[in-house]
């Protein structure tokens, strides 16, 4: 059976978000995008020493780990510093995850710079949560195989094996506001997503 999510759940992944960033900020005075594993490890401690369960510390744990992800995609930082951390240990109970629905829901508080960089990057977010492609499949993603018409994407996965990946109207939309984007600017790349430059995005 499917799990549903409130509007109250959506928001408390969001708040965790805020409290990483508060915390970073008056422990360390730097920005979130340029800690290092040892002060996410300090924030996760902190988290526990304030009496909070396993349950709500390992949430915490996955969306710093989901929003530094989006980072690497983006090449704001260079590597993952929370890749290799784990949260406490809960009895009986599987660590938590954030579903697809969750994180675009967090991450649509997110306000994005105008112009081609902007659209870009909610592309980028949206196109990595609602279809579950694997940065490298974003990164290589070509044009003429983003398939307006029948709403679907042509990667390449492991193996050099193809796979059809469907998506729905509201990345349609998104895609269709990015490629008149791209336009503006004169960008005719075969890559579809490209930088600020016109240029392939490259692996991090």
């Amino acid at each position: 059976m499917q799990r549903r999510y409130s509007k109250l759940t959506v928001q408390s992944y969001q708040n965790d978000l805020l409290l990483f960033e508060t915390y970073i900020k008056q422990h360390f005075d730097i920005a979130p995008n340029a800690c290092n594993r040892k002060q996410i490890r300090a924030f996760i401690a902190h988290s526990m020493q304030q009496g909070l369960n396993a349950s709500t510390v390992n949430r915490r744990l996955s969306v710093v780990k989901s929003f530094y992800r989006f980072l690497v995609l983006e090449g704001i930082v260079s590597s993952h510093p929370a890749r290799t951390l784990s949260g406490p240990k809960k009895a009986k109970r599987l660590p938590v995850f954030i579903s697809e629905e969750q994180l675009q829901g967090m991450f649509d508080a997110v306000t994005y710079p105008l112009g081609f960089s902007g659209i870009r990057d909610k592309t980028l977010m949206d196109t990595l949560y609602q279809t579950g492609m694997r940065r490298a499949e974003i990164i290589g993603l070509q044009h003429e195989n983003v398939d307006m018409h029948g709403l679907q994407l042509k990667v390449m996965g492991k193996r050099s094996k193809e796979r059809i990946i469907p998506f729905g109207m509201h990345l349609a939309r998104q895609f269709e506001l990015y490629i008149t984007e791209k336009s503006k600017y004169g960008f005719h790349h075969p890559h579809f997503f490209l930088t600020n430059q016109g240029a392939p995005l490259y692996p991090v």
